[in-house]
């Protein structure tokens, strides 16, 4: 749940037109109701809904680029407010995966990315001061939380390891620790580009 659809209350939260826009499915009638729309160069990452159905949490990327960066909000579907809860992009902050509710819906837990390190941190609906709850190396991702909210479980993404380079003489380590690449390239015969 949550990466394409989620249960919201009595509704079927989903993502559709090419994860552009949030709709609430009735899953009797099969009729939409939009809840949100972002522009077309952006897409959705994910979106969760809060236990009671009340609140929404989504991230959204900005020009639609295939990044593990993300922009995050949440939509309060009682009054229509969206408080971005997204690091300012002065800090060495960055949301990395989009987390879920807390039991009591009153704060997200989401994964950041700071200091060159992935672990979980909680902030409430409302924005305020990021509580860091992982520590370590990481990176840790994708978090949930048991509905009594005593239980929270996440993923310690060890899918790939450390980044290495070969040519004729052998393999030479770059990095000694976890790190995210995308689009790895050669720039020049000494040079890799990550």
């Amino acid at each position: 749940p949550g990466v394409a659809y989620d249960v919201c209350g009595e509704q079927i939260l989903v993502s559709t037109r090419v994860g552009r826009e949030l709709v609430l499915r009735d899953p009797n009638t099969l009729r939409d109701e939009s809840v949100v729309r972002i522009p077309d160069a952006d897409r959705f990452r994910r979106a969760r809904c809060s236990l009671d159905g009340r609140r929404i949490v989504y991230a959204r990327v900005p020009g639609g680029s295939f990044r593990h960066l993300s922009e995050l909000f949440v939509l309060d579907r009682n009054d229509g407010t969206t408080t971005q809860l997204s690091p300012p992009a002065s800090t060495d902050m960055k949301v990395t995966s989009v987390g879920t509710f807390t039991h009591e819906g009153r704060s997200v837990v989401l994964s950041l990315t700071k200091e060159q390190k992935t672990n979980l941190f909680e902030v409430a609906v409302k924005g305020g001061a990021f509580r860091q709850l992982t520590f370590g190396d990481g990176p840790d991702l994708w978090p949930d939380e048991s509905g009594d909210g005593k239980l929270l479980v996440y993923d310690r993404d060890s899918t790939s390891g450390p980044l290495f380079v070969s040519d004729e003489r052998g393999s030479t380590q770059l990095t000694r620790r976890l790190e995210f690449y995308t689009r790895i390239r050669p720039a020049t015969p000494d040079l890799v580009i990550a």
